[in-house]
């Protein structure tokens, strides 16, 4: 089966309340290895005078990942609006997660067959990659992957032109409970089955939904979930904000416990927990009270799958609460 993990999506709630969706997105996943990033004005140039770069069709060559392929021309091409979680190679033999599923899915595609290519306002990203659309027989690729779950809808300005067509694929994936959307526990579990290290620190500042700053320097990045994060237009009331307003009323100026798993960093150097807090007179589980709330999802990280299972159950709840995300499926 197509192991769960959610990536968080801030359009979608803006595209539900008819705001302007062009304004949020889901934030990218981590930076690909495999390609330098281009400064500004690196990007802007390509954009502009790399015309003969830009085919109409082209034969697959390779698949990376589940939202990038490889041409025979050795043009790398990014889909536009969509986001799929990135396959590692080096646990794909050992578990069915992280994006493998959609990589293998395209692969079967599209590897060695002739696409169309279209393309929207800006051509070219950070990466020096084509931002394209593409489309094989009858099949729109971008929107086949978010109709099954292979990846989260995400818009990012200025390429906008099917935004809320995407918003309305992924609702459709998260009804049907395909992919990503899949809250079945029966494979994760619920509590680390061997000792953990934990350590007490104090909360200096909320950076997001899901990362917080310590009185020591450190970035803590809560395991297992994303929160929304707007990269252009920080609205009052907008899911990245709500997100954020949440993670501070539970944290801010506390003491907390921070949980490990099994790797202790991400690769920006952060510091990867669970988050504990006592209020009320009660241990709240941050990670999974951010869940319950929607206004967080579950995301999966090998090897960091301790608590998956109590996180998807908080998930459950919040579907049949029709709360934060949830309430879409209204």
């Amino acid at each position: 089966m197509f192991m769960n993990l959610v990536m968080l999506l801030s359009s979608l709630l803006a595209i539900a309340v008819a705001a302007p969706v062009f304004a949020q997105g889901a934030k990218r996943l981590e930076d690909s290895k495999e390609t330098r990033r281009l400064s500004a004005a690196e990007a802007a140039k390509l954009d502009k005078t790399r015309d003969e770069a830009f085919p109409l069709e082209a034969v697959i060559k390779e698949i990376p990942r589940g939202d990038v392929v490889i041409t025979e021309a050795n043009l790398r091409l990014r889909l536009i609006g969509v986001d799929v979680p990135t396959a590692d190679e080096a646990h794909r033999a050992a578990a069915d997660y992280y994006g493998r599923e959609a990589m293998d899915y395209l692969r079967r595609l599209l590897v060695g067959k002739k696409v169309e290519i279209e393309y929207d306002e800006q051509k070219v990203d950070a990466y020096g990659q084509n931002f394209v659309y593409l489309t094989i027989g009858k099949t729109d690729v971008n929107a086949d992957m978010v109709r099954r779950g292979y990846g989260i809808a995400a818009c990012f300005a200025p390429n906008v032109s099917k935004c809320q067509n995407f918003g309305q694929y992924q609702r459709e994936a998260m009804r049907a409970g395909r992919g990503l959307w899949d809250d079945d526990t029966s494979d994760w579990p619920e509590a680390p089955t061997t000792p953990v290290r934990t350590e007490t620190v104090t909360v200096r500042g909320i950076a997001d939904g899901d990362t917080i700053t310590l009185t020591d320097g450190r970035v803590v990045r809560y395991l297992a979930i994303d929160a929304p994060e707007n990269e252009q237009i920080y609205d009052e009331g907008s899911p990245a904000n709500v997100a954020y307003e949440e993670n501070y009323r539970l944290v801010a100026g506390r003491d907390v416990i921070l949980e490990y798993d099994i790797a202790e960093k991400d690769p920006r150097g952060r510091t990867l927990a669970y988050v504990w807090v006592e209020r009320d007179g009660r241990r709240i589980l941050v990670n999974e009270e951010l869940v319950r709330l929607g206004v967080a999802w579950v995301a999966v990280f090998p090897p960091n799958i301790a608590r998956v299972g109590t996180l998807l159950k908080a998930q459950a709840e919040a579907k049949r609460n029709r709360v934060g995300v949830w309430a879409l499926e209204q």
